[in-house]
């Protein structure tokens, strides 16, 4: 299980040993607001890596790869800046190929998970995004909105 702390701090707990995580880095300078993870298959399918993704109200996204086998379980892969403090909600799609954050400006920003850059600023609500999600089955994003809207977005 991953979890995001008040200090900017991302840790790793073991559900079968929760007296202490088995892994914990800070990776902002502001509370985590969000996280996602997702398994990302290597050689014959087998589970070896999950990419992390975080938001928190500083003006940047962390991208971390969590390798449970290893001695550093964790590690920080990137930081990508955002040009307005505060990610409300992050979200991997189902696929692997990019994921959406949801930000404080009102602007969905979706970025290649792989590359881990910048692909598109979707701006549609007049006030903080509150909530992104994709579709399991289409490649629909829905974004939501402190201005009470709804976006529905085809990602491709």
């Amino acid at each position: 299980v991953a979890a995001g702390y008040e200090d900017g701090v991302v840790a790793l707990w073991d559900l079968r040993q929760p007296g202490e995580p088995l892994a914990s880095l800070r990776v902002h300078g502001e509370p985590v607001m969000c996280l996602d993870v997702r398994a990302r298959c290597r050689g014959r399918g087998t589970t070896e890596i999950y990419d992390l993704v975080s938001g928190s109200a500083d003006n940047k996204i962390s991208c971390c790869e969590v390798q449970p086998a290893e001695a550093r379980p964790l590690a920080l892969a990137q930081q990508l800046p955002l040009r307005a403090a505060g990610t409300a909600d992050v979200r991997i799609r189902p696929d692997g190929k990019l994921f959406a954050c949801g930000c404080w400006d009102g602007r969905v920003r979706l970025y290649s998970l792989r590359r881990r850059e910048p692909l598109a600023v979707l701006k549609y609500h007049r006030n903080q995004v509150t909530a992104v999600a994709f579709s399991p089955e289409t490649m629909m994003l829905a974004s939501s909105s402190r201005d009470s809207t709804i976006a529905l977005w085809s990602v491709y």
